[in-house]
């Protein structure tokens, strides 16, 4: 849909409709031409998947999100033989030889996001990541994976280490001490080998 003007169905009264919106048409008739195509459905689900999991030239890089979203409307709207292979990839990642428990897989998080940080000049996302690492800190891990995370960390950009530094009680960078004498730009301050001298008082 996209905003496109004009739409890829004729304008209607979508109240007196077998479907509530355009996007609801839309959904329904991408599934049935996918469900009347010659091959299995694993082949379909995969393929769907592999749209936003790979590399593609044809999906710009600014609309991935989007095309995420309407992959997973796609998936989820058709029957089990479909969206089972997600399923299945999920499953194959948490049992892969190198992820031996749920403190790895969270350790592999972070992994994966010093990489994407190193590679990427700004990240859109960078809160809601944040977000999601402090809910499972404070509600899974704890500081079981404080040592391995707290080397990731602190190899990150600025902007990520600022929001994170919590989660391994990373300071933040003092500013510099100012010299005492910026603070105090008029008379010097008393030394302390001067004697008070009192003055008398006039009556």
């Amino acid at each position: 849909m996209a905003g496109k003007s004009p739409g890829p169905f004729p304008n209607c009264d979508w109240r007196f409709n077998e479907f509530p919106n355009p996007a609801a048409h839309a959904l329904h008739v991408t599934c049935v031409e996918l469900m009347a195509l010659a091959v299995s459905g694993k082949e379909v689900g995969n393929a769907l998947l592999n749209v936003v999991l790979k590399s593609q030239p044809l999906v710009p890089r600014e609309n991935i999100t989007a095309w995420m979203n309407a992959i997973g409307l796609i998936i989820t709207a058709l029957p089990e033989p479909y969206w089972i292979v997600l399923h299945d990839r999920i499953v194959s990642v948490i049992s892969s030889p190198s992820l031996t428990s749920e403190t790895e897989l969270v350790w592999q998080f972070y992994d994966m996001l010093l990489n994407v940080d190193q590679c990427s000049t700004h990240l859109n996302y960078m809160d809601p990541i944040c977000d999601f690492l402090y809910h499972m800190k404070y509600m899974f891990t704890g500081d079981s994976v404080k040592e391995q995370v707290e080397k990731i960390i602190c190899n990150l950009k600025p902007a990520l280490k600022l929001r994170l530094r919590f989660i391994t009680h990373i300071s933040k960078m003092e500013p510099a001490a100012v010299p005492p004498q910026a603070m105090n730009s008029g008379s010097p301050a008393p030394q302390s080998n001067q004697v008070p001298v009192s003055l008398p008082v006039t009556q």
